[in-house]
């Protein structure tokens, strides 16, 4: 079969016209076989064959193309298929597929053939890839420029990452472990009472104070398909679509986790109304557990914060007080060698002097005064240095471009004014 014929042949066509003639002519030259035609993005065939799944081949006589990209993290380079004619075999069966790929309104779409024996053979082989693609297994799902990606690395990274190493104020870790310890075992006593089984947490607080640290723990700990989404911007591609996307996808997965980190930045005017439509709208979200994180809370709509529905329980990430910061101090050091330590006295001393950092400034500060204690060794104890650069750190903090633009006002996220500015919606900051 002249398959580089056939393809060149449909490409002289507009897009419609190209996918019937695509059809058309592969019925009409193969009429004992079927085709089966998905533009799903459940048929990722592509990455099925990288996990060695099945067998792909570029059949003799056609000419691939390829479409090359740079990873620039690995640096390394990949390439996904755009278009060309293959034979698969998979569990003892052989299918050719024809890739097609067009422009239709500034994007970029792609259309699967899938010739097959017979149907059954067909619809087998769209569920297995469908169900790869849908699967979440030792790795987490990321959402970024429109597209989903598994990652192992934030997957193994979260492994990593347990409710031991985390110290909050009083009994916050307490109380959100058993918020979502028996969420996904209780589908059975929502639907007894007829409760959506859907649960939505936000965390709130100033950045650097284990918010990121307590999502990884729980999605450590519960053992359920993560979604994680970076952004809702993609090139020639509206955010409803982007939004309504994740939310088609997070219900595919369900039971699963829905990670939105700072849900400030995700959400805007333009978008607001169809976000909270997915989030608490007709259609069924059950089996969800949706985590969102904001450092500016005061970015957010009202209808975001204060509509239980929507998150029904928030947790305030305050800066630590004496007491946590001198246990973060003090795993930190005993994780060192014995000239980096700080010895008790010198605990108290640091977290007497760093009110008003974060547990991120606090770690940022021990590295610098070791660095400094390592280009010149026995010059000053570690202590030393570390209460001689507080106030020079403390001043960059007032300038942190991640800061909300307030120069002239001094940050209170006391848990006790955040909690006040829940309850009233003011503002988290004092002039």
């Amino acid at each position: 079969m002249d398959w580089d014929g056939l393809i060149q042949e449909g490409l002289r066509l507009q897009p419609n016209a190209l996918l019937h003639f695509i059809s058309q002519e592969l019925q009409k030259r193969q009429p004992e076989r079927f085709v089966l035609e998905t533009a799903s993005w459940a048929f990722n065939l592509q990455r099925f064959y990288w996990d060695k799944k099945c067998t792909l081949r570029t059949l003799s006589g056609t000419l691939p193309q390829w479409d090359w990209s740079w990873d620039a993290q690995h640096r390394s380079d990949y390439a996904d298929f755009d278009m060309g004619v293959f034979e698969i075999e998979w569990e003892g069966k052989k299918f050719e597929a024809v890739l097609v790929a067009y422009s239709r309104s500034y994007r970029r779409e792609r259309r699967w053939y899938v010739v097959a024996n017979s149907q059954a053979d067909a619809r087998a082989l769209f569920k297995a890839v469908a169900d790869w693609t849908t699967e979440v297994q030792g790795e987490v799902l990321v959402f970024d420029g429109g597209c989903w990606n598994k990652s192992k690395e934030l997957f193994e990274a979260i492994q990593n990452t347990d409710w031991d190493s985390l110290i909050l104020e009083g009994d916050l870790k307490t109380e959100i472990q058993g918020d979502i310890a028996t969420f996904f075992e209780s589908k059975a006593v929502y639907d007894r009472y007829r409760i959506p089984w859907k649960r939505g947490i936000l965390f709130l607080g100033p950045p650097g104070n284990g918010k990121t640290h307590t999502i990884k723990a729980i999605v450590g700990s519960i053992g359920r398909p993560c979604l994680y989404v970076k952004s809702f911007r993609a090139e020639h591609r509206t955010d409803h679509d982007l939004i309504g996307e994740v939310f088609r996808r997070a219900r595919a997965t369900a039971p699963c986790v829905l990670v939105l980190e700072d849900l400030d930045a995700l959400i805007d005017d333009q978008n607001r109304s169809f976000f909270l439509n997915e989030l608490d709208g007709f259609a069924s979200n059950e089996g969800i557990l949706t985590l969102a994180t904001t450092n500016h809370p005061e970015r957010l709509d009202p209808a975001i914060l204060e509509r239980p529905s929507r998150f029904d329980r928030k947790y305030t990430f305050a800066l630590p007080e004496p007491n946590e910061r001198e246990v973060y101090l003090r795993s930190f050091s005993d994780r060192l060698e014995s000239d980096l330590r700080l010895s008790e006295e010198e605990l108290l001393l640091v977290a007497a002097e760093t009110d008003g950092y974060s547990f991120a400034y606090l770690k940022e500060l021990y590295l610098s005064a070791m660095m400094r204690w390592i280009a010149k060794p026995n010059a000053a104890p570690i202590a030393t240095l570390m209460t001689e650069q507080a106030e020079a750190l403390r001043a960059q903090m007032a300038t942190d471009p991640g800061d909300p633009p307030h120069a002239n006002r001094k940050v209170n996220y006391s848990a006790q004014a955040m909690r006040a500015y829940m309850e009233r919606g003011g503002s988290p900051y004092s002039k």
